[in-house]
C-alpha cells in the first residue's frame, strides 16, 4: 500500500510502534453470539389460477403491447422521423395500444384473476368428504 502522506505522524521516525490506525470496523461493537434474529422466510406464492378467460385476455393485452411497441418502432423508421404528422399519429397509436393493455389487466384480468384466487381459497379450506 502507497503512503498518503509524508507529513503523516504515523509515517515519521519517531512515531511509537503500534500507533498506526486501526479500521473502522474493528472500532465497532461486536453483537453477542446469538443475538440475531432469524429471518423469516418468505412465504411461498402458489401460483396464479389460470382460467381460460383469464388465459384469453391476457394473451389479448400481451397483442396489445406487441402493437404498441411496433408502433413505437415504426416511429424510428427514417422516412417517418422527418414527417412529423404520421411520428405523432405513430405515437398516438402507441400509447392508445399501451392504454388498452392496461386496461384490459387492470379492469379485466384483476378481477377474473381474485375471483379466481378466492375459488381456489375456498376450495382448499373445505375438507374433502370421504364417502
Amino acid at each position: 500500500m502507497a503512503r498518503r502522506s509524508a507529513t503523516n505522524p504515523r509515517y515519521q521516525k519517531h512515531a511509537k510502534v503500534g500507533s498506526t490506525r486501526r479500521s473502522a470496523s474493528s472500532l465497532k461493537p461486536k453483537r453477542p453470539v446469538g443475538d440475531a434474529k432469524p429471518k423469516a422466510k418468505g412465504r411461498r406464492r402458489e401460483p396464479l389460477p389460470m382460467t381460460p378467460e383469464i388465459r384469453r385476455w391476457r394473451r389479448i393485452a400481451l397483442i396489445a403491447m406487441g402493437i404498441g411497441v411496433a408502433f413505437a418502432l415504426g416511429i424510428f423508421i427514417p422516412g417517418v422521423k422527418e414527417n412529423r404528422t404520421i411520428a405523432m399519429l405513430l405515437l398516438a397509436a402507441e400509447i392508445t395500444a399501451f392504454g388498452v393493455a392496461l386496461y384490459i389487466d387492470w379492469v379485466i384480468v384483476r378481477p377474473l384473476r381474485l375471483d379466481a384466487q378466492r375459488q381456489a381459497g375456498k376450495a382448499k379450506d373445505r375438507p374433502e368428504k370421504s364417502s
